[in-house]
C-alpha cells in the first residue's frame, strides 16, 4: 500500500479500508510522506462524510501528538515563523488554521489576545484542550468569508503552513485585511 501511495491517487475510503481504519491510514501516510510528495485524493472518488470525519480525527490526533517535537516544526518552521513576529503583548492576533493551538498557546503566554480558527472540528477540540479557558477557538474555513469577525479587528494575522492548501489566495487575504 505504501508504494501505491507514492505513485497513484488513492480514494480515502480505500486507504482507510486497506489500512484497517482511519488511525492505520494516518500512520501509513505519516510513514510514507517523510520526504516525498503524497498523492491521496482521487478526483473521481468522493469519500463519504463518515470516512472523512474518522480520517480527520485520526490525522488531527497524530499531528497534535508530534507537533511539539517533530524536528521540521520544532527546530525549523516554528522558530523561523516566530522570529518574524513583532512584539505581541497587548496585540489582538488571529491564528488562522490554528490546528492544535501551538501558536495560540505561545502568543497567549506572551500577552496577546488570540482568536484561533480552524476548519477541522477535531483540531478545534484539541486546541481548546490545550488552551483551556485562555483561548477563543472557533470553527471557520479559510476558503470562505470570515463574516463572524469584525473588519480590521486584528493587529496580526498568523497562518503558517496553511496557504498551500488554499486555492484562492486573493479572497483569503482580503478576509485577513
Amino acid at each position: 500500500m505504501a508504494e501505491l501511495l507514492n505513485s497513484t491517487p488513492v480514494p480515502v475510503d480505500e486507504l482507510v479500508r486497506q489500512s484497517g481504519g482511519a488511525a492505520g491510514a494516518v500512520q501509513l501516510i505519516l510513514r510514507t510522506h517523510r520526504d516525498s510528495p503524497l498523492l491521496l485524493a482521487d478526483p473521481h472518488a468522493s469519500p463519504g462524510p463518515e470516512t472523512l470525519a474518522r480520517f480527520d480525527e485520526a490525522l488531527a490526533e497524530a499531528y497534535a501528538s508530534a507537533i511539539d517535537t517533530k524536528p521540521h516544526n520544532a527546530y525549523y518552521e516554528r522558530p523561523a515563523t516566530l522570529s518574524l513576529l513583532p512584539e505581541v503583548a497587548g496585540k489582538r492576533v488571529l491564528d488562522a488554521a490554528c490546528g492544535p493551538g501551538v501558536y495560540s498557546e505561545w502568543l497567549i503566554a506572551r500577552g496577546a489576545e488570540v482568536v484561533g480558527i480552524d476548519a477541522s472540528p477535531k483540531m478545534i477540540e484539541l486546541a481548546r484542550q490545550r488552551l483551556g479557558k485562555t483561548g477563543d477557538v472557533r470553527h471557520a474555513d479559510l476558503r470562505k468569508p470570515l463574516t463572524f469577525l469584525d473588519s480590521e479587528s486584528f493587529d496580526i494575522v498568523l497562518s503558517p503552513l496553511t496557504m498551500e492548501y488554499i486555492e484562492d489566495w486573493y479572497s483569503t487575504f482580503r478576509e485577513f485585511h
